[in-house]
């Protein structure tokens, strides 16, 4: 692969996870940097299974700008998880196990998987509490027999929203307050 056309594959997953509806919660720092971008198929599934390997090779801890990370000693990760159910654009896979050395060691229920232009998304929440989420280029068809190379993902904790209310009510309570201390 031409190192013109790898760059071009990043830049395309990295805008692919970017877009995608599925990416909906933030990943947080810190997170570890989960990638594969030599060659070879790095990802596969069929009808029953799908297995992701990479390389953790560093751990983000501001997400910035500018983004700054700690190198670490490369470490495997892989990914495993059973072909769920799928509506045509999303494809599930549950009951899966995800290790990245000694730093990550959990499954996941539910991982949710959307493709489109030969790029697939994916993530999944963590039963340790975080999430993972990231995209790769994909080659064959993702309904059934499907590899996969230029691994690009991030798993760490997630940002939990405060919910809108909560900001209102806080917003109204200060407001209240402050009546009442002009009518004192």
């Amino acid at each position: 692969m031409s190192k013109l056309n790898a760059k071009f594959n990043v830049l395309m997953t990295m805008a692919l996870i970017a877009l995608s509806p599925i990416a909906n919660a933030d990943v947080v720092a810190p997170a570890i940097e989960i990638g594969d971008l030599g060659a070879g198929d790095f990802i596969s599934g069929s009808a029953t299974t799908l297995t992701i390997n990479g390389t953790g090779t560093s751990i983000i801890t501001d997400f910035g700008p500018p983004l700054t990370f700690i190198d670490i000693t490369d470490i495997d990760f892989v990914l495993t998880g059973d072909r769920g159910s799928n509506n045509g654009i999303d494809y599930l896979f549950t009951n899966g196990v995800i290790t990245a050395g000694t730093y990550i060691n959990t499954t996941f229920d539910t991982l949710t998987m959307s493709e489109i232009f030969g790029f697939a998304s994916f993530s999944a929440d963590l039963a340790s509490g975080g999430r993972i989420e990231g995209g790769f280029t994909l080659t064959g068809d993702i309904a059934s027999d499907f590899t996969g190379d230029t691994l690009i993902a991030k798993a760490g904790p997630v940002v939990v929203p405060v919910p809108a209310a909560v900001w209102l009510f806080g917003s109204g309570l200060l407001g209240l307050i402050g009546i009442a201390r002009t009518k004192a």
